[in-house]
């Protein structure tokens, strides 16, 4: 990441603008880039300030907050656990499995959806200028599955015409 503009370049391109330069005209004479000063003049209009923003703030810290008490506790306890011993320790603390759903594989349903697209069944029928279209289109959604067949053997729109259970 590179390094902010100094403030000292900064307030010198604001103060031309201030002047009555043109962002353009004051970026091309302190050779910045023109949305650099245009950003600057919108920042302080808006907010009074055009200093830069913190860079490179820490993104990480906000995971381990929340096991704070916990990794105190193993460190007072054992003041020379391993990093690797403390990542142990921690998930066989956590009850992250407990708190998920208890699904029934039993009623669990994949659907092989391998090169399937929606494109694949037409849209409008084909026939001669003036004439009804005798292509069967298809009546979304309910005679038709999701991968655009028609769906013949069942009032539920199930190709195979099995019941699911309710």
């Amino acid at each position: 990441m590179g390094k902010p503009f100094s403030m000292d370049l900064r307030l010198g391109a604001l103060a031309a603008v201030d002047e009555g330069m043109s962002c353009r005209t004051a970026a091309v004479r302190f050779g910045v880039p023109v949305a650099t000063v245009i950003r600057w003049h919108d920042q302080r209009r808006s907010t009074g300030a055009y200093a830069a923003k913190p860079q490179g703030e820490d993104t990480r810290s906000r995971r381990i907050e929340a096991h704070r008490n916990t990794v105190l506790a193993l460190y007072g306890s054992r003041r020379d656990i391993t990093l690797d011993e403390l990542r142990r320790e921690l998930s066989a603390c956590e009850d992250w499995f407990d708190g998920q759903l208890d699904l029934d594989p039993e009623r669990l349903v994949f659907i092989d959806e391998t090169w399937t697209a929606t494109n694949m069944t037409r849209s409008h029928g084909r026939c001669f200028s003036g004439r009804a279209s005798a292509d069967g289109l298809p009546a979304w959604p309910s005679q038709d599955d999701h991968t655009g067949r028609r769906a013949a053997h069942d009032p539920h729109g199930r190709a195979d015409g099995a019941r699911w259970p309710d």
